[in-house]
C-alpha cells in the first residue's frame, strides 16, 4: 500500500528556519498528546458562559445591569472573576502537564521512539518547558479574550432588550487595560514559576510511579514538621512565597492586598527572581541528564 508524501501546502511552519520548524512541530506534538492544555481553559470558559446565562434571572443580571450609576461595576467584577478562573485553570494545567510530560513517555515506552528522532534531550526539554511558560499563557489569553467578549455581547443583548444603553457596559469591560494587565501577570508569573516547572519536569523523568505523590508528599511532610516539630513557619512561608511572591514583587498592593499598579523595576531587581532562575537552570540540567539515562518501565 503506497503512502502519499507529507502535505506541505498550508503548513504554517514551512517558512521557518529548520531549528524553529522542529521546535514548532515539537510543540504541536505536545498539544496533540495533551489535549487538556487547550481543553481545560476552553472548558472552564464555556462553563462560565453557561453559568452566566443560566444565572442571569437569579441575580447575576441584577448585579451587572442594576446599578447604572456605578458604571456597571458588577460587569467588571464578573469579568475579573472569569479572568481569574482561566488563569487558575492554566496554572493547574501547567502543573499536571509538567508532571506527566516525561513520565508518560516512559510509562507507555514511547521514549524509545522519541529518542530515535533527530532531536536532542536538551531541545526536547526546552520544548516541554516552553509549554507551561509560553503555550499555556497564550491559550489563557485567547480564552479570556473570547470569554470576556462573549460575556459582554450576551450582557449587551439582554441589557438592550431591557431598554438600557450598552455603551457604559463595554466601558466597564476595560479591554485595553484588562488584557495589558493580564499579559503582564502571565509574563511575570511564568518567569517566577520557572524553577517550579523545571523541578516538576525533573520529578516527571525521575519518578517511576505517581509523580504527583512524589511532589506532594515531601511538601506535606515538611509543612507538618515545620509546624509540629520545629514550631516554626519558615518552610511554609517559603512555599507560599514561591507560589504567590510574584504578586508582591511585581505589583504594588494597597492595604487590602489588591493590586493598584505594576512595578516591573522591583520585580526584575528582586533577589528571589534571580535565585529562582539559577535554581531553574540547575534543575533543568539535571532533568536533561536524567532523561539521557531514562528507560521505560
Amino acid at each position: 500500500m503506497m503512502t502519499s508524501a507529507p502535505h506541505t501546502i498550508g503548513d504554517s511552519t514551512a517558512l521557518l528556519p529548520q531549528p524553529l520548524r522542529a521546535a514548532a512541530w515539537s510543540v504541536r506534538r505536545e498539544i496533540w498528546e495533551h489535549r487538556f492544555l487547550i481543553g481545560a481553559p476552553v472548558g472552564v470558559a464555556a462553563l462560565v458562559v453557561v453559568v452566566f446565562v443560566v444565572g442571569w434571572p437569579f441575580g447575576i443580571g441584577a448585579a451587572i445591569a442594576g446599578d447604572f450609576a456605578a458604571s456597571h461595576k458588577g460587569m467588571g467584577m464578573a469579568l475579573d472573576f472569569a479572568t481569574f478562573l482561566c488563569m487558575v485553570t492554566g496554572g493547574i494545567s501547567a502543573i499536571f502537564y509538567c508532571l506527566e510530560a516525561l513520565h508518560g513517555e516512559r510509562r507507555d515506552r514511547s521514549i524509545l521512539f522519541w529518542k530515535s528522532l533527530p532531536v536532542s534531550d536538551t531541545e526536547t526539554l526546552l520544548t516541554k518547558l516552553a509549554v507551561p511558560m509560553v503555550v499555556i499563557p497564550m491559550v489563557v489569553v485567547v480564552a479570556v479574550v473570547a470569554l470576556c467578549t462573549l460575556l459582554l455581547a450576551i450582557s449587551s443583548a439582554i441589557v438592550a432588550v431591557e431598554g438600557h444603553t450598552i455603551a457604559a457596559l463595554w466601558r466597564a469591560g476595560g479591554f485595553p487595560l484588562r488584557f495589558s494587565c493580564l499579559s503582564y501577570a502571565l509574563l511575570v508569573s511564568a518567569v517566577w514559576y520557572a524553577p517550579i516547572y523545571c523541578g516538576l519536569l525533573l520529578v516527571s523523568v525521575w519518578a517511576k510511579y505517581t509523580p504527583f505523590l512524589c511532589v506532594a508528599l515531601p511538601i506535606i511532610l515538611s509543612v507538618a514538621a515545620d509546624k509540629l516539630v520545629f514550631h516554626d513557619q519558615r518552610i511554609t512561608g517559603f512555599y507560599l512565597y514561591r507560589l504567590f511572591g510574584w504578586l508582591e514583587e511585581a505589583l504594588r498592593l494597597d492595604k487590602a492586598g489588591l493590586p493598584i499598579a505594576r512595578d516591573p523595576e522591583r520585580f526584575f531587581s528582586c533577589p528571589g527572581l534571580w535565585l529562582g532562575l539559577a535554581t531553574a537552570i540547575v534543575l533543568f540540567v539535571a532533568a536533561v541528564y536524567r532523561r539521557r539515562r531514562a528507560s521505560p518501565f
